[in-house]
Formats: C-alpha cells, structure tokens, sequence
C-alpha cells in the first residue's frame, strides 16, 4: 500500500474513485473532478459522477465467521442509457469494481494511478435503476465480496474404496472416502486387499505422506511396524498403503473368508509425518499453513501475503488429525475444527480472504502503531458512550480441553485445565484466571479438539483462551482528521481518554468508516490490570 508523506497529509483531502467496466469501456469516476497520472505517464481524467456512498469495514474478535464488507454507492455512468442496455440483456450484476481513494492538495493529486488506496473490491449487485426522476444514466448498487465461489466440498468426491480395489474387504472397507491425514497422530486404516497368498494392503491415507513407517494396530491391541508405499489407482489419484505379512500377527481379512489372527473391525496407524506442508520443508502441522492449505482447497480468493504475515504467530500452534467426512467445504471445516482453537478473526481484504489477530490476548507483546488521546482539545474526538460488548455474564475464565482423541473408542485420552487455583496435575495456574474469578466468579468451559495432540499446543490454546475471555470487552467510538485514514482494521492502537482516567489503553481498531468529512473509528479494549 502507498504511504502518503506529513508534507501530502498536510490540508490534503481524499477523493474517492471507482472504475469498472462496462458496455465495452472503462468508466472512471470520483467524488471530485480530478487528474491522475497513469502507469504510461499519460493523465487520466475522473468524472465527478460519484453523487454518495457508504462504506463500513468492521471486523468480529469473537467470531469465526469470514467478515465481508458491502460497499453502497450512488452514481451517474456517463453517456450509457442503463435502461436500453437493459432490454439488450446488458446487466451490471457480476460485474467487478475497484473503489480506492488519492489525496488532494490545492486542486493536485498526490499519488499516481499505482499509488491508490484500494478500499474494496468486489463485484456489483442488484443494481437499481430507471427512476422517472433521474437520467437513464442514474444508478444505485452494491458492491459485494462474493463468496460463493468457493463451491469445493473438502474431501475429493472421486476418491472413495470401491472397484478399483476388487479384493477390499467389503464389510470395513467397501464405500470408505480415502482419508485426509496431516501432522502427528493417527488415522484409519482400511483393508483394500485381503489376505491373498502371504500378504495383505491396508491403505493409511488418500496421498503420500512425509512418513516412511508406521505402526497399524487393531481392535485386539496387536501391532506392527511397516513400510510406507505408494501407488496411483487406474485414475492416477495417489495413495499411501502398508503390506500386512501373514507372520504380523495383526488381525488380517483373508480373500478365503474370516480373519487370520482374530476379528478386528477397525485398524487404526499411527503417523509421526502426514501430508506434505506445501509452505516449508516438513509435514503440514503448523496453524497458519493448515489454515492456508484448506482454504486453497476451496476455490475462494486468499491474501497469501497476510496469511505469511501471520505465521510468526499461528504457526507456534501444532495440529494433526485425519479426515474423513466428505460433507463441508474448506471453510466450513475450518470454522468448525482449527478457528475456534487459534487468535485471529477472518476478513475479506482487497486480495482475498486473510486473517487479522483478535489480539486482545497479545497486546503486549505488540507495539501500538499510534497514541491516541481523544479530547475537546484533541484530534480525535469521541462520538456516543461507552459500550459494554461482553458482559461478565459471558466470561470464560477456567478453560478444560479434552484432547489426543481415540480411534478405537472415539475417545479422548488427555486433559488439561488452564484455573485459578490447581488443584489437579492437569492444572495450570493463570494470573488472568485469578483475577477474573475474584471479581466476577467462577465461569468454566469445556472444549474438545479432534485435532490437537500435542501437549504443548493444548497448552498455548487453554491459556490464551482464558486470556482473551476473562475481562469484560468494551467499545467506542472516535471521530478522527483525514490524515489518520491510514489506521487499518485489527492496529493495535493506545488511547488515552481523560475524562475516564483512562492512559495509553491498548485497544483493537475494529470499525472505520469515512463520514463525508472525517474518518470513523471503533475501538475495542478490555478491563484489565495485568496486560502481560
């Protein structure tokens, strides 16, 4: 993004643009008639056709749900009559558009066509036109970040155990999807060949993994170390599958009928490499790259860029676990599985979908980018009263995590508590715990993960969601100059207000929005006299 200078912010004012194309041209306009010099150095104009508009980007620290701004203009297109273009079948609707924003200083404009701030883009919908009382040319819309486009299921519909493996044992086997396994843990198991001669396949996961054993147990707690191999079946999908020797002592389907070695229904492999992390040399485990990875299988715009930002922070957590279920998408899967566990909240950006850090757990360890001190006599200045966002009704200051779940029982075997007071060898002692339940009493949570195994990764998850749910969340907002439109949605800011007693404050920018004259900023902050 351009940096405007103190010397262009200085009695500069924005100028907002627009452009898209539509009827075989590019239209250009804006708020004010203004010049602006192209990548060729030739000088483009901007009609000043841009009659209102509103645009709110806002942000949910407490949601996993992708946060899409809408932006709503009204506007003239120049020399089009909307209305004939309509009965040729010639439609707005789905069209892309880039709204952005250049600086003004004395009637000249301070950055160049590259150098716009791009505020939004997306694509128009329901357009509205043909009032009796306006031209043809007159239209009102939205602009949307659709995403909708992002149609794949998770789970590869074409790969599921079935006649390309014709001695599978039908009653485990037969119809299973082939599983997804990623990180260090366990996975399903499936016999694709039966017992035939000496040996028999169970197939571990539907691609190569990093691995080059692994341990196969069954239901009568027999195990065997073996060799990882792999094969493509007849459609070139690749999979990874062990050989089972009729000397392994593990209960194996026989092609003649029964077991050899007992009856198991189940098989499960234990993995200390899945997947391949297409991010870095080393299996797909850390937070930010599971993220990444699954939204790539999605079919939806991703900011690669803010996800990498991001990975100092989210890849100090560790997942693992297998899947199977062939019914949500990408993003569904992650809202359900990796968001909830991980402290960032989801936007859609200019380049995509990217994360921004729900930092209030972290807002020490991050420098506020400015100090703000709202005030009569002050820049900025507060509009409306304090709002309580979280209510102590709503706290959650002693978290238990159930975790390194069981295939054979779909169980999980270990615990851990994040408390105020330990009482068990599970327990970790929080100084956030402490003080949220001296004031507002004991609010316990249970959460369970079927994709964390490792200790140390349970651990960061159970503190820091006592971190960020233990105080009450407050906000407000403040009206602020034009030269502060460079503030972005999730800076960590401090506020200084003087009429609360309230001294560099850190606090989340979480709404900006721009008024007609002055920048609209939300603010959100907690009650807390630790912040570390």
């Amino acid at each position: 993004m351009f940096t405007f200078s103190p010397s262009q912010l200085g009695g500069s004012k924005p100028v907002f643009v627009i452009e898209f194309d539509f009827g075989s041209r590019t239209h250009l306009y804006s708020t004010d008639p203004i010049s602006i010099q192209n990548q060729k150095g030739d000088i483009v104009d901007y009609l000043p056709n841009i009659i209102d508009f509103d645009l709110v980007e806002s942000a949910d620290l407490e949601s996993v749900d992708v946060e899409a701004n809408v932006l709503s203009i009204a506007l003239v297109i120049e020399d089009v009559d909307l209305i004939q273009q309509w009965i040729k079948g010639e439609v707005l609707d789905g069209i892309e558009a880039t709204f952005s924003y250049v600086l003004e200083k004395y009637s000249v404009v301070q950055n160049n066509d590259d150098q716009k701030v791009v505020l939004f883009k997306g694509k128009i919908q329901e357009p509205q036109f043909g009032d009796p009382d306006q031209i043809n040319g007159y239209v009102t819309m939205s602009v949307e970040i659709l995403l909708d486009d992002g149609d794949r299921l998770m789970m590869d519909s074409n790969k599921y155990i079935d006649n390309r493996f014709p001695n599978r044992h039908m009653d485990t086997a037969d119809g299973k999807i082939w599983p997804i396994f990623f990180g260090t843990g366990i996975a399903p198991s499936y016999c694709i060949k039966r017992l035939s001669g000496s040996t028999a396949e169970f197939m571990i996961a539907g691609h190569a993994i990093k691995d080059s054993s692994v341990t196969i147990t069954d239901e009568l707690t027999n195990a065997a170390t073996k060799t990882v191999l792999s094969r493509a079946d007849n459609q070139g999908n690749i999979y990874s599958y062990i050989e089972i020797a009729s000397a392994d002592n593990i209960s194996t389907p026989s092609s003649l009928g029964g077991y050899l070695h007992g009856e198991s229904r189940q098989w499960w492999s234990s993995i200390e490499g899945g997947l391949r992390s297409p991010y870095r040399d080393g299996p797909l485990e850390l937070g930010g790259d599971v993220c990444r990875w699954a939204l790539s299988r999605s079919g939806l715009r991703i900011d690669d860029g803010a996800w990498a930002n991001l990975s100092i922070v989210l890849n100090r957590y560790r997942f693992a676990g297998w899947i199977n279920d062939p019914q949500p998408n990408p993003l569904e899967w992650l809202q359900a599985n990796i968001l909830p566990l991980l402290p960032v909240s989801l936007i859609v950006g200019v380049n995509g979908i990217k994360p921004i850090l729900n930092q209030m757990w972290a807002l020490s360890l991050v420098s506020p980018i400015i100090d703000i001190e709202v005030g009569d006599n002050q820049s900025f200045q507060q509009i409306g009263m304090i709002d309580t966002l979280r209510p102590t009704a709503d706290l959650k200051n002693q978290i238990t995590m159930q975790y390194s779940k069981s295939g054979f029982d779909d169980d999980y075997t270990k615990l851990v508590r994040v408390t105020d007071t330990p009482v068990e060898s599970y327990d970790i002692e929080s100084d956030y715990s402490i003080l949220s339940v001296n004031r507002f009493g004991r609010h316990p949570q249970t959460i369970r993960s079927d994709y964390v195994f490792d200790d140390s990764t349970a651990k960061i998850i159970c503190l820091n969601l006592v971190r960020s749910n233990s105080m009450p969340l407050y906000g407000l907002e403040i009206a602020s100059p034009t030269e502060f439109g460079w503030i972005q949605i999730g800076d960590v800011v401090s506020i200084s207000v003087e009429r609360y007693e309230m001294s560099k404050q850190l606090a989340i920018i979480t709404k900006k929005q721009w008024s007609g004259s002055h920048w609209i900023f939300g603010l959100v902050f907690e009650s807390n006299s630790i912040q570390k």
